[in-house]
């Protein structure tokens, strides 16, 4: 009990104060560390941007800028240009998601720098047993080096080589490093590892010493050091993202579920990228068949771990409007984000823009809404694809279809664009004919509200 009440009022309204303080300043430093928020709206924007650029590098404001036009992208760059464009561009829009890149299995035989550190710590320790203790290379059978890549050496991610004096192999020493260089800033709000394969790339490794010989373990002990890596790195910071390159999506059998069922892998991740699944070539010469595409594309929305940001990346003219088009259209007819890297040297380092993506810049990259249809799992009307958004609709037509003729609801007009105004000229839609391989976006003169809005889930990864 206090004896003078004045003095207990007043500490009491001192303690207030302070608690005040102290909640204002817990507020301030979670909103300057605030990451990136997967987008509930569409269109969803990606960018793999981890190749040459028009710009001066990672340095370049203008770079930042468009970079920070999306809303999610991958980084590459060395230490210090990422760290430092990272930070800039989620100045200009807190809530992109950004990863930073790396590749775990993969090291350059004459780079400098962390290269160089990962050369030396993988040289020092020791390989699976006394006949081929080298070091953690991958090594063939006679000793020599394995190479995936041009100009790198691979590593032995498997737990068949001997553990370092912390009892570490490369996967956790790895995810140490990553963690320590780029991701205890919490500027990012991931990491995308590049080179996942499904199994080791041709069979000359000996991965473990000569002791297993059984290719089922081999191909599930390669898995289990990527798996390793992961969750390395979710032990260190359990918020963060991870996304992966997963190569093994094209080798699904129509008829069976194949790769996609690696225990290993499924589940474990927040999302993959279908690099270039389509090209601008595929609307004279389709490498893959369009509903093989979109089983894919169906597979890897249901396979990683929520939420997933499955990234559909896609390649061709910077100026070929009904190829740009058709591949919109059809990221549009699920929920991953959109990727155009333009041909050219610029293909991996440039962030191409569409009228669609803003409505030619009278709207913003929400403009779409939330989808008010699922993502459809068969053709809307003369084998023409169709979803709809709260302020649009998508159509594609695919490549093999013919060329058709579709009836749309009244409310519905085309973009008033300034890219391709032959097709995207603002006057109101009744029909519309898509030539074979094309897609439309269509714009509703009144907005329609989604039934529920489509909030992702916390990031969960599944452990072991």
């Amino acid at each position: 009990m206090h004896s003078n009440p004045g003095e207990f009022h007043s500490f009491r309204r001192r303690l207030a104060r302070m608690l005040v303080a102290v909640t204002l300043t817990m507020l301030a430093c979670q909103a300057s560390f605030a990451g990136g928020v997967p987008k509930k709206t569409f269109p969803r924007l990606g960018g793999y941007q981890i190749g040459a650029t028009p710009y001066d590098g990672y340095g370049d404001p203008e770079y930042h800028k468009q970079i920070a036009r999306l809303d999610y992208a991958i980084i590459g760059s060395a230490q210090s240009s990422a760290n430092e464009a990272a930070a800039a561009i989620r100045r200009s829009n807190p809530n992109i998601i950004l990863a930073k890149y790396r590749s775990l299995m993969e090291v350059s035989e004459t780079n400098r720098g962390i290269a160089e550190q990962r050369r030396s710590k993988v040289s020092a320790e020791r390989g699976p047993n006394s006949t081929n203790a080298h070091d953690w290379w991958a090594r063939d059978f006679s000793g020599n080096h394995v190479s995936n890549w041009p100009n790198n050496w691979t590593v032995n991610i498997t737990n068949w080589v001997q553990p370092d004096a912390n009892g570490d192999r490369f996967p956790q020493w790895a995810a140490k490093q990553d963690h320590d260089i780029w991701l205890k800033n919490d500027t990012w709000d991931g990491l995308f590892e590049d080179t996942v394969y499904s199994q080791p790339r041709g069979e000359t490794a000996d991965w473990s010493g000569g002791r297993e010989r059984d290719s089922a373990k081999i191909k599930s002990a390669f898995r289990m050091g990527h798996q390793a890596y992961w969750n390395e790195l979710r032990r260190l910071r359990p918020d963060m993202f991870v996304f992966v390159n997963h190569d093994w999506y094209r080798f699904e059998s129509a008829s069976a579920t194949g790769r996609l069922d690696m225990p290993e892998y499924a589940q474990k991740t927040h999302g993959g990228l279908l690099e270039i699944i389509l090209r601008s070539s595929d609307l004279d010469n389709p490498r893959t068949d369009w509903k093989d595409v979109m089983r894919y594309y169906r597979r890897s929305m249901t396979y990683f771990a929520d939420p997933n940001l499955t990234l559909f990346m896609v390649g061709g003219e910077a100026d070929n409007w009904r190829f740009f088009r058709y591949a919109f259209a059809t990221c549009l007819m699920n929920d991953g984000y959109f990727d155009y890297g333009p041909d050219g040297n610029h293909q991996y380092g440039t962030v191409t823009w569409f009228d669609e993506f803003d409505l030619a810049g009278t709207a913003g990259t929400d403009w779409l809404g939330l989808a008010i249809d699922p993502p459809p799992e068969s053709a809307w009307q003369s084998g023409v694809w169709r979803r709809g958004f709260e302020g649009g609709v998508a159509l594609v037509n695919p490549k093999g279809n013919g060329a058709k003729t579709v009836t749309v609801e009244a409310g519905l007009s085309r973009i008033a664009g300034k890219q391709d105004s032959q097709v995207n000229n603002g006057q109101p839609a009744s029909q519309i004919t898509l030539q074979d391989g094309a897609g439309i976006i269509l714009v509703r003169d009144s907005s329609v509200r989604a039934p529920a809005p489509l909030v992702p889930k916390p990031p969960v990864l599944v452990g072991d």
